[in-house]
């Protein structure tokens, strides 16, 4: 069956879902943050206020790192540390990152290995007048 989409293209549905199931199991996560390089670059060894965790659709956040620095590993891998503590360590491949608006911290976003639950993970800046 084919479907005319956008008055120009035409695909045939049968590849189209094909392609979607390819795209799903891919092993990495299209938009990742090792995809933004200039996210990347304004992450390496930024201060931190304070880091926390949301799961899945919950509105409430819990605390899980305060006073640390965002360090990035052999452009592989994000790692937070909060009082000489890793409190967050994840492949950058797999990651999603978006600033926030107020540009005040980062949304860290992947989905758990073990539970399949998507998770979150604020960061938020120290702010340092100049």
């Amino acid at each position: 069956m084919l479907i005319k989409v956008q008055n120009c293209m035409i695909f045939n549905i049968k590849q189209w879902r094909e392609s979607k199931i390819i795209k799903r199991n891919s092993d990495k996560v299209s938009g990742s943050l090792k995809e933004n390089p200039v996210l990347l670059s304004r992450l390496r060894e930024r201060q931190v206020k304070y880091v926390s965790l949301r799961k899945g659709k919950e509105s409430s956040e819990t605390i899980i790192g305060k006073d640390g620095v965002i360090n990035i590993v052999n452009d592989s891998e994000i790692v937070i540390m909060c009082n000489n503590k890793v409190v967050f360590r994840y492949r950058l491949d797999r990651l999603k990152a978006d600033e926030l608006m107020s540009l005040a911290g980062v949304n860290l976003r992947y989905k758990d290995e073990a539970t399949g639950e998507d998770m979150t993970v604020i960061v938020y800046y120290k702010y340092y007048r100049k």
